[in-house]
């Protein structure tokens, strides 16, 4: 349907131009308009291509300023180390500020002092009669402790304790229930 309205439009125009004589005018009009249709075009995509080639450009310049500076960084990495061999100079291709490992001191990182010793366990007894849980704040019950049962005291928080029994229980109970012994 649209096309049928578009062709009647043209064949009314063309009715129009025919009657009046106008032919040579209406021509020149569409050539002008034509005319000035490419330039425009040609003007869009000739801005186009020209910002494409200024970012390309860019990008270039900024690529090659990168490589001098990693060269440079590279240069600098071999120049530390004097006696580096080709693996090292490898190594300083792929990070410049590496330490080639023919100068790594192969006793580095070895302790010399002997390890620290554990802190030593401290002992709790019981006040009351306790109940453990499972956890610090938790409501299942998972133990009991006697009133004055000695057990080992794993962490205290203050508020409560957590505890080992000598029957190998472990839970949370309320810090005020036990006293340290040792």
């Amino acid at each position: 349907m649209e096309a049928l309205s578009i062709a009647l439009v043209l064949i009314f125009v063309m009715w129009l131009i025919d009657k009046h004589n106008a032919w040579k005018r209406t021509g020149k009009i569409a050539l002008v308009v034509v005319a000035l249709a490419v330039f425009g075009l040609g003007g869009v995509y000739g801005w186009a291509y020209y910002e494409d080639w200024k970012a390309t450009k860019a990008r270039a310049a900024v690529d090659a300023a990168a490589a001098a500076q990693h060269d440079a960084q590279v240069k600098a990495c071999i120049a530390r180390f004097p006696n580096a061999d080709q693996f090292d100079r490898a190594a300083c291709e792929v990070n410049p500020d590496s330490i080639p490992q023919s100068n790594v001191d192969p006793y580095a990182g070895i302790a010399t002092t002997p390890p620290k010793r554990p802190a030593p366990l401290h002992h709790v007894r019981s006040t009351n009669d306790a109940d453990l849980m499972t956890t610090e704040y938790g409501a299942l019950i998972c133990g009991h402790v006697k009133a004055g049962q000695v057990a080992v005291l794993i962490q205290d928080d203050g508020t409560f304790i957590k505890v080992k029994t000598s029957s190998g229980q472990v839970g949370w109970s309320a810090a005020y229930l036990f006293e340290k012994v040792d």
